[in-house]
């Protein structure tokens, strides 16, 4: 059961990756290769509880598949937001290692009060 699982998740990773980068083609083919994999599990399933004789074994088959599907909310939930977001045009890129991050916070402004607004002048006390 354990590497359906697999396959079914490593499959979505590798679809909402390629959707992220905007490779929709390749996207395409891990969809391909999603489906495959959720056959496959659905498959291993019900070879799984048809060996299944125990009471105690049907309640641990249960509960993997409940744990199962759980995940399989989240990451399904990832990779439609990967799907519009695609077809929205939007391509998200990871910053290289070479790309500055933020300043040191003691680095960074230490304003306190937000800028005058145009038009706005200091009075003196």
């Amino acid at each position: 059961m354990a590497v359906a699982e697999a396959m079914v998740t490593d499959a979505i990773a590798q679809q909402r990756t390629a959707l992220q980068a905007g490779r929709k083609l390749a996207a395409k083919a891990y969809g391909t290769a999603l489906n495959e994999a959720a056959r496959t599990y659905i498959a291993t399933l019900r070879a799984v509880r048809r060996k299944v004789t125990s009471e105690i074994e049907v309640e641990r088959l249960e509960a993997q598949r409940r744990a199962f599907a759980n995940l399989l909310r989240v990451e399904l939930a990832a990779l439609a937001t990967a799907r519009l977001s695609s077809e929205a045009g939007l391509v998200f890129k990871t910053p290289a290692a070479s790309d500055k991050s933020l300043p040191a916070q003691s680095e960074r402004s230490t304003r306190t009060h937000p800028p005058k607004s145009i038009g706005q002048h200091a009075r003196a006390a």
